[in-house]
């Protein structure tokens, strides 16, 4: 993790303080970063856009495989 130092005006970091009780500056900084990078990534293709709304769909219509239902059909195939 990198560490950055930033300087926020006293105003402003009263009003944080205010508007958001028991949170951190670090922590608001950090979703505000998040959001930007995201904002600022790249669209997906429509093809690729379409293959990740696939993926999503198989995810919530399969239930979840425990790591002993996977370790069983790992070795079902084996001699």
């Amino acid at each position: 993790m990198t560490i950055m130092h930033i300087q926020i005006p006293d105003d402003l970091k009263e009003a944080f303080e205010k508007a958001f009780p028991g949170d951190t500056i670090e922590a608001a900084v950090e979703r505000l970063l998040r959001a930007e990078v995201s904002k600022r990534r790249p669209a997906l293709t429509p093809r690729a856009q379409a293959l990740l709304e696939k993926i999503r769909s198989i995810r919530e219509s399969t239930p979840p495989t425990s790591n002993e239902e996977i370790r069983a059909l790992r070795h079902e195939g084996r001699p």
